[in-house]
């Protein structure tokens, strides 16, 4: 019986990708994403960024982005936030979608400042993803942030 060497395969990544678990986003989303990267890490939780922002839970969420740089060799961190986000309250916390924006836009920034302050050689991309109901499914959209 002839022993066959195993192959090593290679499953590096691009990019690990923090996504809110709202099944909104996901079948549009989430194509974007693979279109872009091709290969990436997704990490779903409610609020996909929030836990970046509470102290409690920032240990977690770091520890996914070491993970997927140590096991992945991922480079890039891509950071989302969604309109309508349930954990962040939903749109009942906002007078309209320009402030809800402005306040995505600045939770994006602190979130990619905590990440670089533990990744400094990371690159870290922002997002917005905007939802508009089409029928019985929602359309996306999303917005590259500076």
């Amino acid at each position: 019986m002839k022993i066959q060497k195993k192959q090593k395969i290679n499953h590096s990544c691009k990019a690990i990708v923090f996504s809110c678990i709202d099944w909104r986003l996901h079948l549009e989303s989430d194509g974007y994403f693979q279109k872009k990267y091709k290969t990436f890490d997704m990490f779903y939780t409610a609020g996909s960024i929030k836990g970046f922002l509470e102290k409690e839970n920032r240990r977690l969420f770091l520890k996914q982005i070491e993970i997927s740089r140590t096991l992945h060799k991922s480079a890039i961190v891509a950071l989302t936030a969604h309109h309508d986000c349930g954990a962040f309250g939903g749109m009942s916390n906002f007078k309209d979608e320009r402030e809800e924006f402005a306040y995505y836009q600045k939770i994006l920034e602190e979130s990619k400042n905590i990440v670089l302050g533990a990744f400094p050689d990371a690159k870290v991309e922002k997002y917005f993803i905007g939802l508009q109901p089409d029928g019985k499914l929602w359309k996306t959209s999303l917005k590259k942030i500076k």
